[in-house]
Order: C-alpha cells, then structure tokens, then sequence
C-alpha cells in the first residue's frame, strides 16, 4: 500500500468486519487501500460485495452501532471514526444513506434541518438563513415545510444533501445517491457535488453501481470484489474504456451497455388493470389529477418520470395505502371493494425500501413463508433452494433480511412475492442498487414469469435502457398524467 500521511485522506488498513459475533462471513475481509486527501472517488462492484459496509465503516456508524472488526482499521485523517462521538463524526465525515428514510429524525424537511444545526451546536440567530442557503443551493426551497412522507425518494436524497451542506464537513460518503433520482435530477446533483468539491474542498467518496452519472467529476473508480477487497484501481474518465472486460466479467454495469435485446412481444390485448380519472394528493396539493391508464396481461409495463412527479404515489395507491378518487378496476371488479385477504394471489406489490415489507428473522424463513401455501416437506426445502440460487442468495441464507444488502434485499422481496403466484404484479425500482449481473438475475426471474404464467408486470424506474430494453408499454408521468410514449 502506498504510503499516505496521518495528516489527510481515507486508510483502511488489513480491515475485517463481521456483523455477527457468532457468524464466520466476513462482510470485509481484510480491505487495505488508500484514498487521497479531498478526491473524488467511486467504489463499485457486485451487489453484496461489502461497499456498503465499508462505507459504514469509514463514517465511523461501525462497528459503534453494530459489528465486530476482527482486525485493521480505517481512519480518516489520521482519525478512527468509530470512536468518536456523533458531532465530532458529522464534521469530519458526512453521510448519505442508501435509504433516506434510516435518516431523518423530525417529520418535515425545515425540522430535520434546524435539528441538524441544533446538534452541531449553531447559532439559533443564524439559523433561518442558514437553512435557506442550504436549501437554495440544492434548488429545493419549496420542500422546506413538506413533510417527509410527502416527497418522492428522489425528493429525500437532495434534502440529506441539504443537510450535509449545512453540517459542512471535510469528508462527503455517499451510498447509491442517484437510485431513486430521474437522470435529470442527478445531473444536478452532480453539478452541486461537484461545487461542494471545487469551492469548499469536500472530498467525496461514493458508492454506485452506475458509473456514468459521475464522470463529470470523478477522479477515480476502484472496482471492488468479495470482501472489499480492491479488484483494480486508477480507473479514470480518461482510461475506463481499457477495464470493460474486468467490468463485464464481474458483472458490473458498464457506461452505455445494453441489458437485453428489446422485446418483441404482439400487441396488448386483454386489460387487466383499468384505471380511471384517477386522483390523489397530500396536503392540499393535488400529485396526481385525472390519470388513466391501461394495464395488460402478459405484458411489461415500465413507469418513468422526473423525480417527485408522483410514481411512488401511484403504486402506494395500486397497494391501498393511499386514499384516492376515481376507479381502478382490476378484472374488471373496483379495488376498494376487493377484500385484503383475496388480495394476496392477485397483486403483489415490493416496496422502493424492501424492509417494509419482510416478516421472518432469516432469508430461507423469508421464502419459506411465500412457498409454504403452495409446497411442504421435502418439496418445500426444495423449491426454497431454487429461489435462493437463482437469486443469488443461498449463501445468506440464515442472516436476517435486514441484513442484506439493499440490492440483496431487493431480489429477496421480489422473489418472495413471486412465489406466491400473483396475477399482477407492482414493483417500485426494482433494480434499485443492483449490480449488472443482479440486475439481469432479478428481470429474468420477473420475465419468466410474464412469459410462462401470464404476470402483468408493472414496475417503475429512472433508468432508461432498462425500461426501453425490457417493457412492452412504456409510460411516462408528467403533470399528474400518465403518457404513453417511447423513451429516444
């Protein structure tokens, strides 16, 4: 390892790190690199690789919340994050979840925001113009009395960077940040990143599985393997074309690549889900106004839009978790009137946060609880075992689903609702936080079953190669409607 300084940048030094103190896997086996003092840096690699973790690891979050390090460390600065107290963390080291809901402490943005100050120890005087600096440098002054529960994921990621903007600190970790933000909104936010980076000397770490957003400002890439163990490094904009190969053979997504042959499947016939003058709103503010739409079986059906134009309303209402006006008829019989126990084998829905919605203390209990309605005995273990290798999951088999990662616990929720064999099923950024191999893993488990049972798949997302690679009927949400329309 190249020598650095104790006076600046990130070390992580023979670094090992298991969650469970009665577990052998190691999450983070033995990780040794450097990061520079105020770079740009990019971590990749597959889904359930570690990155994540070390992230965690670097922020100092671990192991003083959860954990064991068995052996090294990691420090920045010189520093050991893990044992320092939060407000001393925050200043060297800010942090960007992956899930901004773990993140946020107060039910409206100017709460979370006057918390933040409040814990950092700022002037009170200061700090409504510190608030409105922040929030105009991320462009979302008319979030400042939203409450959270309002705003799209895409919505909640630019007011966690509102508040690192705030708290100032020398360091910026940020974990998949651009996963539930339009490619339009991820420009901007790389354009702020890339502020932050120039005008106030913020380093910046961050993991992705897409590295193209961060071309603009990454100074380097470091492709990580099984235990964060550094695979290659020293890619850069300029030379990332010479590393496709290891790329493609890691099953990382490369800038520009394809996922699929675009399908070619007849025309639509048969409606299964209708819906009507739909509407809905929170607070007053109407979201979604007259929306119609069909939806059919046997097909694919992609739903993109800017972020915080209202998708995630449109499936918490699909769920019935959201209030709404108009009609939507699935078979034919209205929604409001089907009862939630005969709704199970009808539609199926997996969250934007997947750990909404799991019940058991392991991934095998997980399926097992999915499989058992239709399976028993030796042919339930059996069909287990084949939803678990065929998403990549067998190995984790008794870890907790809140112990995945969130790629790992994204396969998991749309495995677990496939196996109870719904008609129609809803899923809200299903590749969110996949690597490319995962990625394809969790479309063909989806796909097959469009094209052997019939599912009517409906599922949103930013990314548009997947929709244009993989959907029948593509629409787009604008304005409170839904377009259909394909994507250039």
């Amino acid at each position: 390892m190249n020598s650095t300084a104790d006076t600046g940048g990130i070390r992580c030094e023979n670094l090992t790190f298991r969650y469970m103190e009665t577990s052998k896997y190691k999450v983070v086996d033995h990780a040794d690199f450097e990061i520079g003092e105020g770079k740009v840096t990019v971590l990749t690699g597959p889904s359930g690789c570690g990155k994540s973790t070390l992230l965690y690891l670097m922020a100092g979050i671990y192991p003083q919340n959860a954990g064991i390090v068995d052996e090294g460390r990691v420090t920045i600065d010189g520093r050991e994050m893990g044992g320092l107290y939060p407000h001393e963390r925050a200043r060297i080291a800010g942090m960007m979840f992956q899930n901004p809901d773990l993140q946020f402490c107060m039910d409206t943005v100017n709460g979370e925001l006057a918390f933040c100050l409040e814990n950092m120890g700022g002037d009170p005087a200061k700090m409504d113009e510190a608030i409105h600096e922040a929030l105009a440098f991320c462009e979302i002054e008319h979030l400042k009395e939203r409450a959270f529960h309002t705003l799209s994921g895409g919505e909640k990621q630019k007011v966690m960077l509102a508040c690192a903007v705030l708290i100032r600190p020398k360091w910026l970790l940020l974990d998949e940040p651009f996963a539930n933000i339009d490619p339009a909104s991820a420009r901007v936010l790389v354009e702020k990143l890339g502020r932050l980076h120039r005008e106030r000397g913020v380093g910046i770490v961050a993991v992705d599985h897409q590295l193209a957003p961060w071309l603009p400002i990454m100074e380097e890439a470091v492709l990580l393997g099984e235990g964060a163990r550094v695979r290659r490094r020293g890619i850069t904009p300029g030379n990332l074309p010479e590393f496709r190969e290891t790329f493609e053979e890691m099953g990382v997504a490369f800038p520009g690549q394809a996922y699929r042959e675009n399908r070619k499947n007849g025309a639509p016939e048969d409606t299964v889900l209708a819906v009507r003058g739909l509407c809905a709103g929170y607070g007053g503010k109407e979201v979604l106004s007259g929306l119609d739409a069909d939806f059919y079986r046997g097909k694919v059906h992609a739903v993109t839009g800017a972020s915080g134009s209202g998708k995630s309303t449109l499936f918490s209402i699909l769920c019935r978790i959201v209030p709404y006006g108009g009609s939507i008829r699935l078979e034919g019989e209205e929604l409001k009137r089907i009862r939630k126990k005969a709704m199970a084998h009808r539609l199926g829905f997996v969250f934007q946060n997947p750990q909404d919605q799991f019940v058991a203390q392991s991934v095998y209990a997980e399926m097992e609880v999915s499989l058992k309605q239709a399976y028993e005995g030796e042919e339930l273990e059996t069909k287990i075992r084949e939803y678990l290798k065929e998403i990549g999951l067998w190995r984790y088999r008794r870890m907790s689903p809140f112990m995945l990662s969130q790629g790992q616990q994204r396969r998991l929720a749309v495995a677990a609702l496939l196996a109870y064999d719904c008609k129609v099923l809803v899923c809200d950024e299903p590749t969110y936080a996949q690597n490319a191999r995962s990625l394809k893993s969790v479309m063909k488990l989806m796909m097959d079953r469009v094209e052997q049972k019939g599912l009517t798949l409906i599922f949103s997302t930013h990314d548009r190669e997947l929709a244009r690679d993989y959907a029948d009927v593509i629409y787009t949400l604008a304005d409170g409607k839904l377009e259909r329309r394909e994507l250039i």
